[in-house]
């Protein structure tokens, strides 16, 4: 029942008591009027009271004046009363609590305390406002730790590229005092300072490329996840299309819980395209570099999902990069120069900013030392409204 129409219900109510109330007091006072003239005229007619009556006798009388006043009085009260009554039980049932949630949520938002509920405890305005206010702290609270998420990602990164940059700035700097070194002495080798200032171009080289994988994962950090209705069917092929070309024998299998071609199913989902086909693109990029023969790409709905597995027949994940996978800058080949370690990472940023996941594992070989290849998962929710 929406505020207006309880309010005006429950005056209605007491108005109707008081009413009722006030009829009977009327009618009360009237009856105890009446009866006592008549115990006056009974007197007088045994003549124990010896009274002279004039013409404002009854309006004289101190009792005749009191049930007049009573007579107005009552009624006037009564209504005033339920008036009053009605406020005082439309705020306590209605409005009391709602309102002190309200201004405790607001108080603990104030303060910076998210971790509470805002109870939807009616349907009428004020309920809807509670649920209303309680949607704002949830979202509050979603991009407090998204951004929290993001800040200690940003701490990672910088971390992980301020300890893969020490060792190109060490190597500069031993070639820079070399080269100073020779130069004071007077006897620089031309052929040795060839080979310096060879050693120097390459990783100056080197730190380019880490600058320019550190500014594609900040830009990526602020790509917003922008998904659009898609037909499934359709992007499948294009997908396949595009990964084709990148690996001309990659093979792909379509599936869905019924175990029937997914092709087969007209399905509208919601995905951004763009950012799955980048994730695809980084890890089929990063299976062709450890395939032997075979690459798979597995496609499935799965609970509101779209599951997308890269499988190839390669030597598997190093223990490092199990243990740490989607860390950035994390190489397997420690003494791999032109890989950076950012493919995972990228993959795994693109896969939460689709409410999604992204895990790595190894396929069962031989032994647990010859994994029979790498698999990686990845899921996008498909179920995102923009």
């Amino acid at each position: 029942m929406g505020l207006k129409k309880a309010f005006f219900c429950l005056t209605l109510f007491y108005l109707c008591i008081a009413l009722i109330l006030g009829g009977i007091a009327f009618a009360g006072c009237i009856a105890m009027r009446r009866q006592e003239g008549d115990n006056i005229v009974a007197q007088m007619k045994e003549g124990t009271v010896d009274v002279k009556v004039t013409e404002n006798y009854s309006t004289e009388q101190p009792a005749f004046q009191i049930w007049d006043f009573l007579q107005i009085f009552l009624p006037v009260f009564f209504v005033i009363a339920s008036l009053i009554i009605a406020d005082v039980t439309f705020y306590r049932v209605k409005l009391k609590n709602p309102i002190g949630r309200l201004q405790d949520g607001a108080r603990r938002i104030m303060h910076n305390d998210l971790d509470f509920q805002v109870q939807q405890t009616s349907g009428d305005e004020l309920g809807q406002l509670c649920g209303a206010f309680e949607s704002m702290r949830r979202e509050l609270q979603k991009n407090n730790r998204e951004m929290w998420r993001q800040m200690e990602e940003r701490k990672r990164l910088n971390a992980a590229f301020a300890h893969d940059l020490r060792n190109p700035v060490t190597v500069l700097k031993g070639c820079a005092k070399l080269m100073r070194k020779g130069m004071e002495q007077q006897n620089t080798d031309l052929k040795h300072l060839d080979s310096t200032v060879g050693l120097m171009e390459e990783y100056s080289q080197r730190i380019e490329i880490y600058v320019e994988a550190m500014s594609k994962a900040q830009r990526l950090e602020a790509v917003a996840c922008k998904p659009e209705q898609t037909d499934l069917g359709q992007f499948t092929q294009m997908l396949e299309k595009g990964l084709k070309m990148l690996v001309p024998n990659i093979r792909f299998q379509y599936n869905n819980p019924d175990n029937k071609n997914m092709d087969s199913r007209k399905q509208t989902v919601w995905l951004d395209t763009s950012l799955i086909q980048e994730v695809l693109e980084n890890l089929v990029s990063n299976a062709r570099r450890y395939a032997r023969q075979e690459i798979t790409v597995q496609i499935a709905i799965e609970d509101s999902c779209l599951v997308i597995s890269v499988r190839d027949d390669g030597g598997g994940f190093p223990k490092k990069i199990l243990e740490k996978g989607g860390k950035p800058f994390l190489r397997g080949e420690e003494n791999s120069e032109e890989h950076f370690g950012m493919g995972l990472y990228i993959s795994r940023l693109l896969c939460e900013k689709h409410g999604g996941q992204l895990t790595i594992q190894n396929l069962k070989g031989n032994s647990e030392d010859q994994p029979a290849g790498a698999l990686v998962e990845t899921k996008f929710q498909t179920s995102w409204k923009p």
